[in-house]
């Protein structure tokens, strides 16, 4: 059986940030920014029918359908949004711009990800305690570098004749991303 609270709020996320921007040396920006968001009435999926802890244990042998809130049915799944979430992070960036044929940039983000349930239909472990819930996201990405380059061929980058429209303008561009691996715990 599946059900969800008669008393559901729907999900809100609020999200702000601070960010300073200040052009420097050679055509480029330096960007520094704070990233917040928080999200309530996350939705978390509880057994209602759970028997309490030590019920089995202090009634050998009586099958543990007998021993539920609900006697007689099994798990009985039920969705309520009560969950939150917590994500912070430094963002910095440099940027060049297009100068000469060639423009690049590196950014940098230092996180972190904290809530009371990951996966949507993951079922919480214990009905009657959910406060074990809270922790790290699953998909917490702690720190993440990205550094991208554009440059500009300098082939045919000028004339009106077909080979120069057809063969010039064209660009060769990179981004590369580096991250750690999922945590395992």
């Amino acid at each position: 059986v599946t059900t969800l609270a008669r008393n559901n709020r729907p999900p809100e996320a609020w999200n702000w940030n601070f960010t300073m921007q200040r052009e420097i040396f050679g055509k480029s920006t330096l960007e520094v920014g704070y990233v917040g968001h928080r999200g309530l009435h996350l939705p978390e999926v509880f057994d209602i029918n759970q028997p309490k802890a030590g019920a089995l244990q202090a009634n050998p042998g009586i099958n543990v359908n007998d021993l539920r809130p609900y006697a007689g049915f099994a798990s009985i799944q039920m969705e309520e949004n009560v969950s939150t979430s917590m994500y912070n992070s430094l963002q910095i960036a440099w940027n060049r711009k297009l100068a000469s044929g060639l423009a690049f940039g590196f950014s940098y983000t230092l996180s972190k990800s904290m809530d009371g349930n990951s996966n949507y239909r993951d079922i919480v472990p214990d009905t009657y305690n959910t406060t074990n819930m809270w922790g790290p996201s699953e998909f917490d990405t702690r720190q993440m570098a990205v550094i991208n380059v554009i440059y500009s061929l300098p082939f045919f980058r000028s004339g009106s004749n077909k080979a120069a429209k057809l063969l010039g303008g064209w660009q060769v561009n990179a981004i590369m991303q580096f991250q750690p691996g999922a945590r395992s715990e």
